[in-house]
């Protein structure tokens, strides 16, 4: 799922959304302090204060169980904006206009009620993260003590398919 750790020191833009690699996933940290160095934004998207939040260059806390509204409001930016990239929505996937129909239903005004996040935030979310090439999306996908996976990544997850 999603690349390799070892590729994420190519990123110009790295999102940990609900993801604490300093306590969960450790070896994952080298490779996001090199691409820092490198000049790459760290941005951390949890309602927890976690210590990879604290290391970011930007924290956003969303209300828990909002990841899919923040996800759907994010696409709702970029597609309106024309920021994604078109030929290869128009080669590699499918759907793309039934997605578009239901992005109407995520404005920024409507997902900033559901999170708890400003409207300027999600717009400036979205917006860095859509110019920012390459970039990383980094869900927490890693094992809990009880050995299942956590609700919100299921969640979040979902939105990107």
């Amino acid at each position: 799922m999603g690349i390799l750790p070892e590729d994420i020191v190519n990123s110009r833009y790295i999102l940990l959304w609900g993801s604490n690699p300093l306590n969960t996933n450790p070896h994952v940290w080298p490779f996001v302090e090199e691409a820092r160095r490198r000049g790459a934004r760290l941005v951390v998207i949890d309602p927890l204060k976690s210590e990879s939040a604290e290391k970011a260059d930007w924290h956003l806390q969303p209300l828990p169980g909002t990841d899919a509204a923040l996800a759907l409001g994010m696409m709702h930016v970029i597609v309106t904006e024309s920021l994604h990239d078109t030929d290869y929505v128009a080669h590699h996937t499918v759907g793309f206009e039934k997605l578009r129909e239901r992005l109407k239903q995520y404005p920024v005004s409507r997902v900033a009620k559901i999170t708890g996040l400003p409207e300027v935030d999600i717009k400036e979310l979205a917006r860095s993260y859509a110019k920012a090439r390459p970039s990383t999306i980094r869900l927490w996908w890693e094992w809990s003590i009880g050995r299942t996976v956590r609700w919100h990544f299921a969640q979040s997850h979902a939105c990107r398919h």
